[in-house]
């Protein structure tokens, strides 16, 4: 992330934190005076307030790293306070601060300067589409709200976004900010698939879409009949080597720019067998926290204290540190084997069913406990919806294929299962008083951030619905003492009953 970019970050963080100061249920007055509301439209008015501030990243984003480039740092206070001017092409453009509430209401007048700064940027590039490039920034600078419920699919995809950061010369790391702040899911650059790569590389030479396009459908050729390498023989922690020495390397290719890319593609077409296969990383560190849940399922299992499950989950990322004695004599007791492999079948559709099974008593009424494994993210249209733990085209046996190792770990099925097993600890350690709230938070974001940082995947970020949503079920647990049942009437509240409207009617 860019220097002092993330104070929106920090802002959201302290948002919450500063909550538990006051009565707690002044966190929900907007809410609570809302006439002739069920529980289930309060909760999801909540979160649909959330996505509504959601919807407008893309505008909010582009703005802040215009301002960045013209203040050299970032923080919300002088955002807030202090207009800027932006000089391109002799052309010079003056801007009002910003906040997110601003971007959301945004002058015409001025949206259409924004339009027009960025078109003059791209048009720096060589051999740009201009009608691509109006397509893009239109579509990064939509005012969703105005349009039909047809008319919303307006989001940038992912792709989408890649490419009009080539065509206005984004540097790596504002991508990387851009990407964290305007998506939920696949929200960071994953240096262990060669698409990736090959988009840093971009970055960081300031190369042209037509070069990216190019590079992608050369190593497609090269890499189309290669054996990938699949089981852990590659170089341990070879996906964290790449990430922390990649941009420098390029940087020195860049030294000399005649032979840089050819040093590029050499260098890339030599990793191919370690490219685009799940990060062992990832895996390992899943496998781990999936086998101690496993344990807390279990009845005959003795439920630590907080403390204690605290510093397991922070030894449990540890690559070269294994499983504690009580788990591996507990699990082989219990499955019945002296090794846990997971090249078993078996065992890994019996974890994941306990896991499933345990989640679905949680979080839901259904009977279905595939689609009961599941967080909060945002529609292509700006609406709250549900998706099964991952990703929004999820596969019911997800759970038990990622214990595999035949799919790529994303944040969301690292961040529901770590969040499933707090949720466990918290059956045995309710949350009873304010000190406990602050705590429980606390405990949470940071062990979620070291777990996230630890397995490569993008950071913890509380703007992001999926985040808040859980943040928000341990701030408002105080009644029960036990955020699960917090998160399992969000959950709820975004499933439109068929029934929902005749019962209205009866009253």
């Amino acid at each position: 992330m860019m220097e002092n970019m993330g104070n929106y970050t920090y802002v959201a963080n302290d948002y919450y934190f500063n909550q538990i100061d006051i009565d707690l249920s002044a966190i929900w007055n907007d809410i609570e005076n809302t006439p002739e509301s069920t529980e289930a439209d309060k909760w999801k008015k909540k979160i649909e307030h959330i996505v509504s501030e959601y919807v407008f990243s893309s505008r909010f984003a582009i703005m802040r790293i215009l301002y960045h480039r013209v203040k050299g740092s970032i923080s919300d206070s002088c955002c807030e306070t202090e207009k800027f001017e932006i000089t391109i092409n002799n052309k010079c453009f003056t801007f009002n601060p910003i906040s997110m509430d601003y971007a959301k209401e945004i002058d015409k007048t001025e949206l259409m300067q924004y339009e027009s700064v960025l078109l003059e940027m791209a048009s720096a590039q060589h051999n740009t589409d201009d009608a691509k490039c109006r397509q893009l920034i239109a579509k990064a600078l939509a005012d969703n709200k105005s349009k039909t419920k047809k008319e919303r699919n307006t989001f940038l995809t992912r792709e989408e976004a890649f490419e009009l950061g080539h065509i206005l010369s984004f540097s790596l790391q504002e991508m990387e900010w851009f990407l964290l702040r305007v998506f939920d899911f696949e929200d960071g650059f994953r240096f262990n698939t060669s698409n990736d790569l090959i988009e840093a590389y971009g970055f960081i030479v300031n190369a042209t879409c037509e070069t990216i396009s190019r590079l992608k459908s050369e190593y497609s050729l090269v890499a189309k009949n290669v054996s990938k390498n699949k089981q852990a023989t590659h170089i341990e922690g070879w996906t964290r080597i790449v990430k922390t020495s990649f941009p420098d390397l390029v940087k020195t290719w860049a030294l000399n720019p005649a032979t840089c890319e050819e040093q590029f593609k050499m260098w890339l077409y030599a990793q191919r067998s370690n490219l685009d296969i799940p990060s062992k990383t990832a895996i390992q560190i899943y496998r781990k926290i999936a086998l101690y849940a496993y344990c807390l399922c279990i009845e005959d299992f003795k439920k630590p204290d907080f403390e204690v499950f605290l510093s397991t989950i922070s030894q449990l990322c540890r690559e070269s540190v294994q499983l504690p004695l009580i788990i591996t004599d507990f699990i082989k007791k219990e499955l019945k084997e002296d090794n846990i492999s997971f090249d078993s079948e078996r065992i890994c559709k019996k974890i994941s069913a306990e896991l499933l099974e345990k989640n679905k008593e949680l979080y839901t009424s259904s009977t279905d406990r595939a689609k009961a494994w599941r967080t909060i993210s945002a529609s292509e249209n700006g609406s709250p919806r549900l998706i099964m733990a991952g990703r929004p085209d999820a596969e019911r046996n997800r759970v038990q294929k990622l214990l595999s190792g035949t799919l790529q770990i994303e944040k969301g099925d690292m961040l529901h299962l770590l969040w499933f097993a707090f949720s466990l600890c918290w059956l045995k350690n309710p949350i009873e008083d304010r000190n406990d709230i602050f705590n429980g938070l606390a405990d949470f974001t940071e062990t979620a951030e070291m777990v996230l940082e630890k397995s490569l995947l993008p950071k913890f970020y509380p703007p992001h619905i999926m985040e808040q949503s859980m943040m928000l079920s341990i701030i408002a647990c105080e009644e029960t003492g036990e955020p699960a049942d917090v998160y399992a009437e969000i959950c709820e509240s975004l499933i439109m009953s068929r029934n929902r409207s005749s019962s209205k009617k009866k009253n």
